[in-house]
């Protein structure tokens, strides 16, 4: 995974919270958490310092998070 694949994940969350999707935004949000650490336990994240803390961006934004 590179960064600008994350970076371009959070711009889909940000743009899906705008627009008042919140389960959608949530569903990319986890996604993005899970595929984060499988590439960086599989050894395949190009950078995995930057990319948590551009993930992390992700938590900022703001919709409603929850589970059923």
């Amino acid at each position: 995974m590179t960064n600008g694949e994350v970076i371009e994940v959070v711009k889909t969350i940000r743009s899906l919270a705008n627009n008042k999707d919140s389960e959608g935004a949530h569903m990319w949000e986890k996604g993005l958490f899970q595929d984060l650490l499988q590439s960086i336990a599989d050894g395949t994240c190009e950078d995995p310092k930057k990319c948590s803390e551009t993930a992390m961006q992700a938590v900022k934004i703001e919709f409603d998070r929850w589970f059923a």
